[in-house]
């Protein structure tokens, strides 16, 4: 069941007894919230002998929802509001008075209550309409705390929303250089064949494709792209490799491994074209990406998947 935990002064305050503050809890309160019918728990703290600090702490963390009473500026309901708009959304701000309630958060919203019976009537009705806004939207920003994280966020966003492109941007050059070069040796082991075996200084490229799976820093919602990209980058190592070895064929097996290399190669280049399909799709979501909140999720595929590439 959802947790509708109520702060609210336990002692007499200013103007209301400790009785009185009983009295709403129990008459006005707690029968608002069940009238909600949204099926939450609402509760309160008791008062007990020693430090409970630690509890009302773990309520304001777990609790679905907050009704923070701000009447008489409560000392101990300010700085247990604080706590909460420090940990998460989902608070609802209720007072008798609007004058006890600072100017910074009555643009959050704030519920004025009396005691009357028509005035705990439209009560009800108000804290019905609160608390189903407030459940339906968890991520809707309802304190100082929310707005000044949201703020930070946006602009950490848009810096790494940058240097993500400018990533993008030298990955699609790695993979275009790679299908040039892919393309060239191809050429170049028909002339091996023919008994010319210069060996080629070049090598691909694989630094930024590297970063990328490394990382994780552009996000794919396809398993089958990133499973693309990782066997591209086993391809690039493997040919590599092959090259470093090129002047020690011996003349008996130069053959099946000029074969082999080709074929390397022409796999090579067409997952790298493929990729570059990829890579610039996902260049084009980045650069119109406003919000961190429509990111994508992450797939990751097992470190035994990975191994699985390179072990061919």
């Amino acid at each position: 069941m959802p947790k509708c935990f109520v702060i609210m002064p336990f002692s007499a305050t200013a103007n209301h007894s400790a009785e009185e503050w009983t009295e709403i809890f129990d008459e006005i309160i707690k029968p608002s919230v069940r009238g909600a019918r949204l099926r939450l728990e609402c509760y309160r703290l008791s008062i007990r002998p020693g430090s409970f600090m630690k509890d009302i702490v773990r309520e304001l963390r777990d609790a679905d929802v907050v009704v923070a009473d701000l009447t008489d500026r409560n000392a101990n309901v300010f700085y247990e509001l604080g706590i909460r708009h420090s940990l998460k959304n989902r608070t609802v701000l209720i007072a008798q008075n609007i004058e006890d309630v600072p100017s910074d958060l009555r643009q959050y919203g704030i519920i004025v209550y009396g005691r009357g019976p028509g005035e705990i009537t439209r009560f009800k009705a108000e804290m019905r309409n609160q608390l189903r806004a407030t459940l339906g939207t968890a991520e809707r920003s309802d304190n100082p705390v929310s707005d000044f994280l949201r703020d930070t966020e946006a602009g950490l966003f848009h810096f790494e929303r940058i240097q993500t492109v400018r990533k993008l941007d030298a990955l699609t050059s790695e993979l275009s250089h790679n299908i040039s070069y892919c393309e060239a040796l191809t050429r170049l082991i028909s002339k091996a064949r023919d008994g010319r075996r210069s060996v080629p200084s070049v090598r691909l490229r694989a630094d930024a494709l590297s970063q990328l799976l490394a990382t994780n820093y552009a996000l794919f919602d396809d398993s089958r792209q990133l499973r693309l990209l990782h066997l591209l980058y086993a391809d690039t190592v493997q040919v590599n490799v092959r090259l470093e070895f090129w002047m020690l064929l011996r003349q008996d097996t130069k053959d099946a491994a000029l074969r082999d290399l080709e074929a390397r190669l022409q796999r090579c280049r067409n997952k790298a074209v493929t990729a570059l399909s990829y890579v610039g799709q996902a260049k084009r979501y980045y650069q119109t990406l406003s919000s961190p909140d429509t990111r994508p999720s992450i797939v990751v595929l097992a470190d035994e998947s990975h191994e699985s590439f390179l072990g061919e």
